[in-house]
């Protein structure tokens, strides 16, 4: 096999074809089956999802690129994963490493008949600019060849795919754009604005394309599946029995979309009657058909993409308690704190975006339940939740009531709250609540002393810590995240807490002398103009706005709050506004190098299309600052 001793680099966001393409016009080689035979070892068509791409790693020196990096960076894959159900995704990794092309099962890997992509490659005018002085040459970007979706996200201008100037089509065959000229050599241009609505609405879609390139957690379909049903469920179209409204649904769809929006992606409320939309509409699998109407409904289901981001960084996380075995945590099992519990099951909350596992010990039976992500607000909060405590526990309370012992005695040796075990003893038809009442106020009298200078010392003790960690911390704070320590210690130990942590006192209003603070105020503003003029030029009018927002945030609102307050300040400002001929004169180099950035190699003055002063610019205000 013969090793390659040439690979172009790749660009962000470049399209596999475009890779290719370059391939073939940097070797100049004169047939383009000659270039894909060197690059793959046989003639294998490439398609917007590569193939055979383990002969291609094999040809490139060691470690230049991997098949990983080219699939999620440079092909159209990572917007098939989510929507393709386990089986079919392999068979397409499968046929993406290994010539192993099946078109029966419904594998779509050329650009021929796919819903996804365009069949005209289409162009930004302005990143065909940006990537030519950036690199020197010109490439196709994945995000511009989205169907139907002709605007780029980072311009807002339309996309075009032929010459504005000649109508010629900028692409033939397999033969891309390298330069910003068609074929006959004029300069690509501006294409027309769009639909203010229709507009905003295929960049929001574009967001969603964007998110999937380069997302670095896999969706894949089981996820994708669960965010569709959670927003039918939240948006009210699942009925108690868990079966989905379509009518509804597809009536409040389609009266959301403006006349402008389904034409331009073939919408109708006849579409939506048609047996198979009604039935499959909804299954993300229909994505590959209809992307950009399944992403409309995704639009209209409130499925936002902060929603799909929580999605990658909760739901998809593997095992977030860890690899296992796991303890029991039953006092009276043989294995107390031993790692027994080998397996556990998962809940997801979708609405506190929260997993929880529940954990049950196979010897005692015991059950717990732990939250992920971890609570952090409280230290203090248990992490552990009992929701079943199982046989051998209630036989070992069951056998220790019986001995004589009281409530009291019994909740220190299973170490829980003696309320627990009275719950308990209920529950099992022991009824001599009376005699438990007394047991407890007993055990409170002989225990009352003891327990309020343990208590004491314990609240002590978290405060004092919690001031070691943030000395300074205020009373507010410690009640919001530590109520509890807060309001014992305010009732029970009040002069203590009151030295440790007392309160703050009030801020004196003071007299402001506006006059001395107009004068600083006018030095303030003359460095702040200093510095627009001489150092930050920006493109646009120096303003009186424009100085006053270099300022530090008291002095802003102090000139916005009370303008009759400054009349020198305000009177300085007027003489560092900058006047609008003096703006033009500063201004003529950025649009004299701007028409030379789009072709305009010779600039003239009618080619300007600005009014130039008849007199020479004043520089009143630049001797001001001075």
């Amino acid at each position: 096999m013969n090793k390659l001793n040439y690979f172009p680099k790749c660009y962000p966001d470049e399209d596999f074809r475009s890779i290719v393409y370059r391939y073939h016009l940097h070797t100049g080689n004169l047939r383009f089956k000659q270039s894909i035979i060197e690059l793959f070892g046989r003639n294998t068509p490439q398609g917007i999802i590569p193939q055979n791409l383990e002969a291609l790693i094999k040809r490139l020196p060691e470690g230049q690129i991997s098949i990983d990096k080219l699939l999620n960076e440079h092909s159209f894959f990572p917007l098939y994963r989510p929507f393709l159900p386990n089986p079919k995704r392999v068979l397409i990794e499968e046929s993406i490493k290994e010539l192993k092309i099946n078109t029966s099962k419904g594998v779509i890997l050329s650009t021929r008949d796919n819903k996804l992509t365009t069949s005209n490659v289409r162009y930004c005018p302005h990143c065909l600019l940006e990537d030519f002085e950036t690199f020197g040459e010109c490439y196709l970007h994945r995000l511009h060849q989205t169907r139907d979706l002709d605007i780029c996200h980072h311009h807002q201008i339309s996309l075009v795919d032929r010459c504005p100037t000649c109508l010629l089509p900028l692409t033939s065959n397999f033969a891309f754009l390298s330069e910003p000229y068609c074929s006959l050599g004029h300069p690509i241009r501006e294409a027309t604005d769009q639909f203010f609505e229709l507009a905003k609405i295929k960049l929001s879609l574009i967001g969603y394309y964007e998110y999937l390139f380069t997302a670095k957690t896999k969706l894949l379909y089981d996820d994708m599946e669960r965010l569709v049903k959670d927003g039918l469920t939240r948006n009210g179209f699942v009925n108690q029995k868990g079966t989905v409204n379509k009518k509804a649904f597809f009536d409040e769809f389609i009266n959301s979309l403006s006349e402008e929006v389904q034409e331009c992606f073939g919408i109708s409320k006849e579409y939506f009657l048609e047996r198979w939309a009604y039935n499959r509409l909804l299954k993300p699998k229909q994505f590959l058909f209809i992307p950009n109407v399944f992403l409309l409904i995704l639009r209209f289901l409130k499925i936002s993409l902060d929603s799909i981001k929580s999605m990658t960084a909760t739901c998809l996380v593997d095992d977030p308690f860890g690899d296992g075995p796991w303890e029991c945590v039953n006092v009276v099992c043989p294995s107390y704190k031993s790692n027994i519990i080998t397996k556990y099951t998962q809940n997801y909350n979708r609405n506190k975006s929260k997993i929880t596992g529940f954990f049950q010990c196979e010897i005692c039976g015991f059950v717990y339940s732990k939250g992920w992500p971890p609570d952090q607000f409280d230290e203090q909060k248990t992490k552990i939740g009992i929701r079943d405590r199982g046989k051998l526990w209630r036989n070992q309370l069951l056998l220790l009531h019986r001995t004589g012992l009281s409530g009291y005695a019994i909740s220190k040796k299973l170490q829980v709250d003696r309320a627990i075990i009275y719950h308990h003893l209920r529950q099992m038809g022991v009824n001599d609540m009376e005699s438990g009442m007394n047991e407890i106020s007993m055990a409170l009298d002989q225990t009352s002393a003891a327990t309020e200078t343990t208590d004491k010392e314990t609240y002590r003790s978290l405060l004092l810590g919690m001031l070691k960690q943030d000395p300074q911390i205020s009373r507010s704070q410690l009640a919001r995240s530590h109520n509890k320590v807060y309001l014992w210690l305010l009732k029970n130990d009040r002069l203590w807490f009151a030295e440790v942590l007392p309160y703050k006192i009030a801020w004196e209003s003071r007299r402001i002398d506006y006059e001395v603070l107009d004068e600083q105020l006018v030095v303030k503003v003359k460095e702040a103009a200093q510095l627009l003029y001489h150092h930050k030029k920006p493109t646009q009018r120096i303003l009186k706005s424009t100085i006053i927002n270099q300022l530090e945030k008291v002095n802003r609102n102090q000139l916005n709050d009370k303008k009759d307050k400054f009349p020198k300040t305000r009177s300085m400002l007027e003489q560092l506004e900058e006047k609008y001929d003096d703006y033009q004169f500063r201004n003529l180099p950025n649009i004299i190098n701007k028409l030379r950035s789009y072709g305009n190699k010779n600039p003239t003055f009618s080619s300007l299309n600005i009014k130039l002063p008849q007199q020479k610019p004043s520089h009143t205000n630049v001797c001001l600052i001075h």
